[in-house]
């Protein structure tokens, strides 16, 4: 399996990863690292659900999907979310939502659709 590029991101949503992704003590291999870290996270969402799916044979329209799954995920980390939504807090009922709750989004609704629809219901 390939994780998808930078300049694949650029093309799909029209943003510089370079640009987006906060600072940090390396910034030399921040995208790399974020990258990275967010095909994990995705590739263990796909293992909760089918702890049998063999990364190491994976098809060519696999892959594709499990980069848009993961391509999704970091745009919605990176751009459509906001404080309030990650921490849990319900400014009308002025308090937290249950940690169970929070945790069931860690994966974003269009990144769980993709790997739902294409690659987790097709491992049976």
């Amino acid at each position: 399996m390939t994780n998808f590029t930078k300049e694949e991101f650029r093309i799909r949503y029209g943003y510089d990863l370079d640009q987006i992704i906060p600072d940090d003590h390396d910034s030399s291999s921040k995208t790399d690292r974020a990258i990275a870290d967010v095909t994990e996270l995705i590739k263990e969402y796909i293992l909760s659900a089918s702890p049998r799916f063999d990364f190491d044979d994976v098809s060519e329209a696999q892959n594709s999907y499990i980069n848009t799954a993961s391509m999704e995920q970091l745009i919605w980390h990176y751009i459509n979310t906001d404080f309030s939504r990650r921490s849990g807090y319900n400014a009308v009922t002025d308090g937290y939502q249950p940690m169970a709750d929070l945790q069931q989004r860690v994966i974003c609704p269009n990144a769980k659709r993709i790997l739902n629809n294409h690659i987790i219901c097709r491992c049976f």
